[in-house]
């Protein structure tokens, strides 16, 4: 079963909901806004079962991932070259 999680209009409360039920685990303000500060800066939200949620460090990138990364840079840099070749 997939949770999703949401933040209140209130800011003080994070919900999950599930097929029959709901689930609150209340936060302050201040804490809420500490989370959403540490995700604006490359955390990522953790949320635990009856817990509060916590930052962590992202995961590592996959190697599929860093290869699209690499493809991406080559790309520009042809894209480049062949721009600056019809300019010239």
């Amino acid at each position: 079963m997939q949770e999703r999680w949401t933040a209140k209009a209130r800011d003080s409360i994070l919900t999950t909901r599930r097929t029959n039920s709901k689930k609150y685990i209340e936060i302050t303000r201040e804490e809420h806004t500490a989370l959403m500060e540490g995700q604006a800066h490359g955390k990522v939200i953790t949320f635990h079962e009856d817990k509060k949620p916590t930052l962590e460090d992202p995961p590592p990138p996959t190697e599929a991932e860093i290869a699209e990364r690499k493809i991406s840079e080559l790309e520009a840099v042809v894209q480049n070259s062949r721009e600056s070749n019809y300019t010239e």
